[in-house]
């Protein structure tokens, strides 16, 4: 990389991903985005440089869980991986999964916070 790639997230996640991947990294780069994102939730394809594909964390990831043998919404889970992801931003991930899910948004005091 020739010290082109400066961005510590890009560097971290590609060689993660190209170390435990199972198969060339470059391969992985060539998958659909809609693969790609089932297969490794919480990266992305960050961009390509010189035929390498460099891949970043996400910062927020959402995952809606739901009850067995349905489609209804058990819980919406948020995973905050990067010390750099904002109050807003979290909270516009949260309100989009609620849109998506057709689900209300407005103020409710239900709710759990829990962390790893």
């Amino acid at each position: 990389m020739d010290n082109r790639v400066k961005d510590e997230n890009e560097i971290i996640t590609t060689v993660a991903l190209a170390a435990n991947a199972g198969q060339s990294w470059t391969e992985i780069g060539h998958q659909s985005s809609e693969v790609f994102s089932q297969q490794y939730p919480g990266l992305a394809f960050s961009r390509d440089l010189d035929g390498m594909p460099l891949f970043r964390m996400l910062p927020v990831v959402t995952e809606v869980v739901r009850y067995d043998g349905t489609e209804l919404p058990k819980e919406i889970k948020i995973k905050v991986s990067s010390r750099f992801a904002r109050p807003e931003e979290v909270a516009a991930h949260y309100k989009k999964v609620l849109d998506k899910e057709g689900l209300p948004s407005d103020e409710c005091p239900a709710g759990s916070v829990a962390s790893r």
